[in-house]
């Protein structure tokens, strides 16, 4: 059997570093149980809830009952019956809430206890990267974990149960392991480095995107011999591809289809790039300003970000102090670009809101606190340091304005479906108290099977949302729902707050084109159907 020796080099190089990075350490254990705290209260009325989670929550569910990984009846498969095998999502997270739902909690409990848990590691990894990255510097570790706990974007993905927040935290735990092997090269390190980048994969696919990261900053910065560095970036690539690529297969043999993705060419538009920009304006700069403002600040940051990154990892004298830099900036890199080529290529495509950028607004920061700080170590650029420790805790105070009266808003009235206005909803009401046995057609069967527990159809769209097809018989299933309305066989239950899924028919054209019959008028919502 094979085993794993531990050099005392490495165990003595270990003591040594956190010895000298104790007092930071310590600063981001306090800021991280902070943050959890925070967060656990701003989820008083429970986990956040939206469509995506359900389909997170019920797979969860089904693993915990033995059933495999499967999927719940939802507006992304109207056509595919609750119990199908599940593709869309990779299955790290639910598996996540699924063990602790073995322990006893309900699932919706698990997942709130889960992000709690998961905001406590992510904010300490991003404290120990940056003090691998600044040799222990209290002020940037300072203000990287700040940068994340003073954000109300990232406490809004934080209280919802999504898989971001899982997926942030194994690509923080991937680039940790990474910097430490390349300061101390160790076998056992480098696995689990591939092994937590294997997990940020089956957690989203876009973690592909934290390969490339990996193997740029093993070969460029590791000690050793060439031989010895892509020898590491080869074991690298195999072990951590190798859970998605059990998972692919998977679905292939199941379903036929590896991640319920198609191929189709459609470059980002006009709509896509304001969207974008409106997104990463959002992250870092939550103020009451004009876009025309916003986007030359973000462009100039950018831009110096990305000339100081450059400077450190040429002139840097030992390869592996521009590991933190070189790591975090890389993975940025291939994050956006991957985000771009596969909207460009593949449907469903992504919008480009703050969860889906959420990663990128990390990383980012993590690139410019490492390297600045170490530009702001030689003579000539003394002063670029104090001046971006001004610049920064500035927007910390300014962003921390926004986040407290969010995070309080969060505590008193939930969020999405978890929400005060969903529970106090007239026609979720309605559907509790109605004992009718007629079939529900709804814009939210999602919302009345988490609200009511009640069984809904779907209403016929008039594109399928994953793969953006023209649904050719549209007309011919709303033709047989108005028949069943008709006949008093079923009754239509549209919710007025559920405004984003474009492609079902609106509550305008349900009265005016297709002429049905309202049976009642709900505060939020309308009910057809035939008395």
């Amino acid at each position: 059997m094979a085993t794993f020796s531990v050099k005392p080099s490495f165990v003595s190089h270990t003591i040594k570093s956190t010895a000298r990075n104790r007092p930071a350490i310590l600063l981001a254990i306090g800021v991280s149980i902070f943050a959890a705290s925070i967060c656990y209260w701003s989820m008083s009325r429970g986990v956040g809830i939206t469509a995506d989670s359900l389909v997170y929550l019920g797979a969860a569910e089904s693993i915990a009952a033995g059933r495999s990984v499967t999927t719940v009846a939802s507006h992304y498969t109207p056509l595919l019956p609750a119990g199908a095998p599940l593709t869309i999502f990779p299955p790290a997270y639910p598996l996540m809430l699924a063990a602790l739902i073995k322990l006893g909690f309900p699932v919706t409990l698990a997942a709130k206890w889960l992000n709690a848990v998961i905001t406590a590691v992510t904010v300490l990894l991003i404290g120990i990267i940056t003090c691998l990255g600044t040799r222990g510097s209290l002020a940037a570790t300072i203000v990287s974990v700040l940068f994340f706990v003073t954000s109300a974007q990232f406490f809004n993905i934080y209280t919802l149960a999504w898989s971001e927040a899982p997926f942030i935290m194994f690509c923080l735990l991937t680039l940790v392991l990474i910097m430490m092997h390349v300061a101390r090269p160790h076998r056992a390190v480098l696995i689990a480095a591939a092994l937590a980048a294997g997990f940020a994969m089956l957690t989203r696919y876009v973690g592909v995107t934290i390969i490339p990261a990996m193997i740029v900053t093993v070969l460029f910065s590791r000690r050793g011999r060439p031989r010895d560095r892509l020898n590491d970036s080869v074991l690298l690539i195999i072990v951590s591809v190798l859970p998605l690529s059990a998972w692919l297969i998977r679905n292939l043999l199941l379903t036929n289809s590896a991640a319920a993705r198609s191929l189709a060419f459609h470059l980002p538009g006009r709509s896509d790039f304001e969207l974008f920009m409106n997104s990463l304006a959002l992250l870092w700069m939550p103020w009451n300003i004009s876009l025309g403002w916003k986007i030359p600040l973000l462009a100039c940051a950018g831009a110096l970000i990305t000339a100081v990154t450059i400077l450190v990892i040429s002139k840097s004298k030992e390869n592996h102090e521009a590991a933190a830099p070189l790591l975090t900036g890389t993975f940025a890199a291939m994050y956006l670009s991957f985000l771009f080529i596969y909207n460009s290529f593949m449907n469903p495509a992504v919008e480009f809101d703050t969860r889906v950028l959420a990663p990128l607004f990390i990383f980012v920061n993590l690139t410019a606190v490492t390297a600045i700080y170490q530009v702001g170590k030689s003579r000539r650029n003394k002063s670029w340091w104090p001046a971006f420790l001004a610049a920064a805790f500035l927007l910390i105070v300014v962003n921390a304005a926004h986040a407290v009266p969010f995070m309080i808003q969060r505590h008193d009235n939930g969020s999405g479906y978890a929400s005060r206005e969903w529970s106090e909803s007239a026609t979720v009401d309605f559907l509790k108290r109605s004992n009718d046995g007629r079939i529900i057609y709804s814009n939210g069967v999602d919302v009345i099977a988490f609200l009511t527990g009640k069984d809904a159809l779907r209403l016929p769209a008039k594109i399928d949302p994953v793969s953006w097809q023209v649904n050719q018989d549209f007309d011919r299933q709303m033709e047989a729902m108005k028949i069943e309305v008709a006949q008093q066989r079923a009754v239509i239950v549209y919710f007025d707050r559920i405004q984003w899924r474009y492609y079902l028919p609106s509550r305008e054209e349900l009265e005016q084109s297709y002429k049905l019959p309202v049976m009642q008028q709900l505060g939020d919502g309308v009910v057809f159907g035939s008395q």
